[in-house]
């Protein structure tokens, strides 16, 4: 027992040093601007603000706090799988920014710095140091962020920005729905929130861990809205959870069109990533 708790506190110091570390080194190099508690954009010290085409490349991720398939930490196998992908806009979920069980570390402004990407952070959590993130190789305007009112696991909520293109503006919204199986109402009422938050911006993109199949009612409730799912055009059988289940979606105003679709073989999380390339209208 007394080693174990030996062990415990050397690993929580390990932690805490590593948590230092990383603030001290990436906050020196990185411009944060805190729009509210809940809600935070981050520049990196080399950014160079790109301007995006009329095609783009987008990505949704969950990163499950840095942690791979088999629960080992690797941000950095994380980070190089987005790179991979070259995309201009990435959605994170389950990213942390000082909770001890991910190391204590900043996840968001760490990737921002790594990636050289700008960021918003949508906090889920009341504590606001776990939530969803929006990386972007453009300017990320107009962030927003709303808590859904239900839950029946960890709070949740909806991060939104707006970044301009050659052909006008682009609105993303990052989300993460409630995960347990049996939470049926609790993702519909969520979504019915995510809805109202998006309120018609077009072109508009939604991209997230949704906990949800296709086939899912939520999916009745996002095509009465007008949105598509843009993984129906996916093969059959694929998947992106490590429980073989294809939960992570990116949904699109129907003036987007789709010019292809695939997931990344890579297990550097517990999920795989999402990565597909529109065209604006």
């Amino acid at each position: 027992m007394r080693r174990s708790l030996a062990l415990l506190a050397v690993i929580i110091a390990l932690q805490l040093g590593l948590a230092g570390w990383l603030l001290a080194d990436h906050r020196r190099g990185a411009a944060e601007a805190r729009l509210a508690p809940d809600l935070t954009v981050v520049t990196p010290s080399h950014w160079r603000p790109a301007t995006l085409g009329r095609q783009i490349t987008v990505m949704t991720y969950n990163l499950q706090e840095g942690f791979s398939r088999d629960d080992r930490f690797d941000l950095e196998r994380q980070a190089a799988a987005i790179e991979a992908e070259h995309p201009d806009v990435v959605v994170v979920q389950e990213v942390s920014r000082g909770w001890l069980v991910a190391a204590g570390a900043d996840e968001v402004l760490w990737l921002s710095q790594r990636l050289g990407m700008q960021a918003v952070f949508g906090a889920n959590s009341d504590d606001g140091l776990w939530g969803n993130a929006i990386l972007s190789r453009a300017p990320l305007q107009d962030a927003a962020r709303e808590q859904y009112t239900t839950t029946q696991n960890l709070k949740r909520s909806v991060v939104a920005a707006r970044v301009d293109t050659a052909a006008g503006p682009l609105w993303l919204f990052g989300t993460h729905l409630d995960n347990p199986v049996g939470a049926t109402d609790v993702r519909l009422s969520q979504t019915r929130e995510l809805i109202r938050f998006w309120n018609n911006r077009s072109p508009a993109l939604v991209l997230g861990d949704l906990n949800a199949d296709p086939g899912d009612p939520v999916f009745g409730l996002f095509t009465s809205a007008g949105l598509v799912d843009l993984d129906r055009q996916l093969p059959p059988g694929a998947s992106t959870s490590s429980d073989q289940r294809l939960i992570d979606h990116i949904l699109a105003t129907p003036n987007l069109t789709l010019q292809s679709i695939r997931v990344p073989d890579t297990w550097a999380s517990d999920h795989r990533p999402l990565v597909a390339r529109v065209s604006l209208p």
